[in-house]
């Protein structure tokens, strides 16, 4: 039945575009979302690692020594973590292979369960420590500012 008005034509028309537009876009989210889930979500192949299984637990371990002791040399601040994460390198790196490689040697397994507990609890120790640190030098320095000395600067020699 052809419409009369062509005013009520063109809002109908408009009402479906809306529609279809409002549909399109709800859709294609709810498509993004979902693929960004089954991607978080589902495991990867992985690549056994080209290190022997225990020698890369090994590394692991040497790794997250070297990480944790250079740490605490550096200078707090926000990007302790990238830090720490970024001394780990380039052991970390094959961290998902040894799984692979790992996986019929049940005390490794183990070792490497151990291993990824230690690394993520000095990554954490060590961003509470930046934290704690960065808080305390800013509070020197205001105590510095008060008493209308100038932070970082050497002491008057009094021989």
């Amino acid at each position: 039945m052809p419409y009369a008005d062509p005013l009520e034509r063109t809002r109908r028309l408009g009402r479906r575009a809306g529609i279809v537009a409002v549909f399109g876009l709800t859709t294609a989210f709810t498509v993004v979302c979902a693929a960004q889930v089954l991607l978080q979500a589902l495991p990867r192949g992985t690549v056994p690692s080209r290190v022997a299984c225990r020698d890369g637990v090994q590394r692991l371990a040497f790794a997250v020594d070297r990480a944790r002791s250079a740490e605490t040399g550096g200078p707090p601040g926000g990007d302790a973590r990238d830090r720490f994460r970024a001394r780990l390198e380039p052991e970390w790196g094959e961290r998902k292979g040894l799984d692979a490689t790992c996986a019929g040697d049940a005390a490794a397994r183990l070792a490497l369960d151990r291993v990824d507990e230690l690394r993520y609890a000095e990554e954490h120790a060590a961003l509470r420590a930046a934290s704690d640190l960065s808080a305390r030098r800013r509070a020197v320095a205001a105590s510095l500012q008060v008493l209308a000395l100038e932070p970082g600067a050497r002491p008057p020699n009094r021989d």
